[in-house]
């Protein structure tokens, strides 16, 4: 990894979070013991559809720190540039990269404001819940300018995040006791519940106030052990996007052709479902 020249950094229109300690979510990604992380199976269902669109050499550009589709794009030998408001959300993952490289380049940048980049220059675009992560009113710019930044035969890739609301909360507590649910797939149903007791105003939803939810619902149905301790250290200060999935594929067919993939595996697949979009006109 190297680190791109100078400070690129435009403050306004992105969520500023305020993060936790980054060396001890990075041993939570470690063990494999990081909530949100994308699973071996998301993994390694992106990076077969990365290889129907990019090459070895061919430019990735990944919207956030997420290590994982870092590695898959390297792996094909793909040059990729990984963009974060938040430096010390990639270096202290550094040790999670599969090769050490100066095709693996680090800026520390704003994603709705990239004045920095070519347009119709990459290949593919990376992304895990990353317009999740931008105020809800900027979506559609951020779908614009991924649009601008990607080659006309180019593919945006990514995770996003909707609404759960197939099974109430009781049940799914209850499965997650029976052992039937991990720790991930509760949390991750959990926190995108509908029915989850928390504030939501034009599409935004206070982190805090969401984990507080959470962990309320599992200390109610006496549930105790690491999983608490792991969501204290995972939560963070800040705020997230959530459209309904019909909303946000509005926004989205207005640049992309698409589909979606989902996973009778994972629980959480329903409502965190992987994108692959082709711009219009491809």
């Amino acid at each position: 990894m190297k680190r791109f020249p100078g400070d690129l950094f435009v403050a306004s229109g992105l969520n500023m979070a305020t993060l936790p300690n980054m060396a001890g979510r990075a041993e939570l990604y470690k063990k494999d013991k990081a909530l949100g992380k994308l699973s071996n199976e998301e993994l390694m269902k992106m990076k077969e559809e990365l290889q129907r669109f990019v090459k070895k050499g061919d430019p990735v550009l990944v919207l956030g720190a997420t290590p994982g589709l870092r590695n898959i794009a390297l792996d094909i030998g793909c040059k990729v540039l990984a963009i974060d408001f938040n430096l010390d959300m990639i270096t202290k993952q550094e040790g999670r990269i599969s090769q050490r490289t100066d095709d693996d380049v680090v800026v520390r940048g704003n994603w709705l404001f990239p004045w920095y980049l070519k347009n119709n220059f990459f290949k593919a675009i990376l992304a895990d819940a990353s317009f999740n992560n931008v105020p809800s009113d900027k979506i559609l710019q951020l779908l614009d300018i991924s649009r601008r930044l990607l080659a006309h035969d180019g593919c945006l890739l990514f995770r996003h995040c909707h609404f759960y609301k197939e099974k109430p909360i009781e049940e799914l507590v209850q499965l997650y006791k029976k052992r039937k649910l991990s720790d991930r797939d509760i949390f991750l149903l959990l926190y995108f519940h509908k029915d989850l007791p928390r504030s939501y105003s034009k599409g935004m939803v206070y982190v805090p106030e969401n984990f507080d939810a959470i962990i309320a619902v599992l200390q109610k149905h006496k549930i105790r052990g690491e999983i608490i301790s792991i969501m204290k250290m995972y939560r963070w200060d800040g705020n997230y996007s959530i459209l309904e999935e019909k909303d946000f594929k509005a926004l989205l067919k207005k640049h992309f052709h698409f589909k979606t993939l989902k996973s009778k595996k994972l629980p959480y697949s329903s409502h965190m479902p992987l994108y692959v979009a082709v711009p219009i006109g491809h």
